[in-house]
């Protein structure tokens, strides 16, 4: 007996290509159709940015320094207020010490021109009340300077004030010496005067001659 024959089934190569070649022109043919049917009136070209709704954000301070603790870690998540680091405090601390002696310092400088200006013989030093307490070598160094600068300028206002009374006086006894010269010279014109009223008469009179009338008259001229 022969065994059967297995029947293989025939795959027609020429329909493939066919039902390709019809589905390649159909698409073809409406995106052309498309293309020539279809007006594009302009185009928009936009460049954007995708940032991550957690990105760390840089925090600094204000007034900068040494960092002397990091509460928190890379990482942590933290609310608004809450300490995340501290700052060495030394600098800011020399800074404040430096505000509060230049605050005293001024202070002091107010009371001795307060005392100037009232020709005061010492000066009233008054510190108001202040947010800090005043150490008292702070003061006493404050005071002290104001103390010798009070001091040596009033040494030069009495000097001038001497030197300008000296001056009232030299020019008051100037003044006084002058007034003394006129009054001779007064006198001395007075006195030609009479004579020259008499020698007139007499050489009228020819009692005189006229050369002493002439020599009266010279003097009378130069004074």
């Amino acid at each position: 007996m022969h065994a059967p024959k297995l029947l293989k089934p025939e795959t027609s190569l020429r329909g493939l290509i066919t039902v390709a070649g019809l589905s390649m022109f159909l698409l073809i043919g409406v995106l052309g159709g498309w293309a020539a049917t279809t007006e594009i009136s302009g185009a928009v070209i936009a460049s954007g940015r995708v940032d991550v709704a957690g990105k760390p954000k840089v925090v600094q301070s204000l007034d900068g320094g040494v960092l002397s603790e990091l509460v928190v870690r890379n990482g942590d998540t933290v609310q608004a207020g809450q300490i995340i680091a501290r700052l060495d405090p030394t600098l800011l601390q020399i800074n404040l010490e430096v505000a509060r002696a230049r605050l005293v310092d001024v202070l002091s400088q107010h009371a001795r021109l307060d005392a100037e200006s009232t020709d005061a013989k010492e000066i009233s030093f008054d510190f108001p009340s202040l947010p800090f307490e005043v150490t008292q070598p702070r003061k006493i160094k404050a005071m002290a300077g104001q103390q010798e600068i009070f001091a040596t300028r009033a040494k030069i206002r009495d000097g001038l004030r001497e030197r300008m009374e000296s001056n009232v006086k030299a020019i008051g006894t100037q003044t006084k010496g002058i007034s003394e010269q006129i009054e001779a010279l007064e006198q001395q014109i007075m006195y030609l005067d009479e004579d020259l009223q008499s020698a007139v008469a007499l050489v009228a009179k020819g009692l005189s001659r006229q050369t002493q009338l002439t020599q009266i008259r010279r003097q009378r001229a130069v004074l």
